[in-house]
């Protein structure tokens, strides 16, 4: 699957501002940009996400911007936890380790408290998927190498 433009500018933008994101919808969010191998082709993929801080422990939720489905991304991982994050300016190794559902709720909540704008997001996923429940929103916890 090709990359989007919309990704392919934010990656642009990201490495040309030193990790930062200064303009439209996600400026000032804490992006990094993941590098995933694709499950089917073994390829790197390069993909903007946010991410959240727990003390010393960096979650990544599978949002999606409010989408339908888990991101592709996610699913690389399942299949292969050796991770490459781009934060700010710097580069680190990492293995992601997938959080249980009963740890990605709890911890979905905990952060939704905490940031303002994920809270929305949840509430319009919870309404599309009306009267179904909403997806699954698996969390990764990040352990870097």
């Amino acid at each position: 699957m090709a990359q989007s433009d919309f990704n392919l500018q934010l990656i642009e933008e990201f490495r040309a501002n030193g990790g930062e994101i200064v303009s439209g919808r996600f400026k000032g969010l804490p992006l990094l940009l993941l590098t995933t191998t694709g499950r089917k082709t073994g390829e790197p993929r390069t993909t903007p996400v946010g991410y959240t801080m727990d003390g010393d422990q960096m979650y990544i939720h599978t949002v999606n911007a409010g989408r339908p489905q888990v991101p592709q991304w996610y699913w690389n991982m399942a299949a292969n936890p050796d991770i490459t994050l781009e934060i700010g300016a710097e580069t680190h190794r990492a293995t992601a380790v997938l959080m249980s559902e009963q740890e990605s709720e709890r911890l979905l909540a905990r952060f939704a408290d905490r940031e303002p704008r994920l809270q929305p997001v949840l509430d319009r996923m919870t309404a599309e998927a009306a009267p179904n429940p909403p997806r699954q929103i698996p969390i990764v916890r990040v352990e870097r190498l």
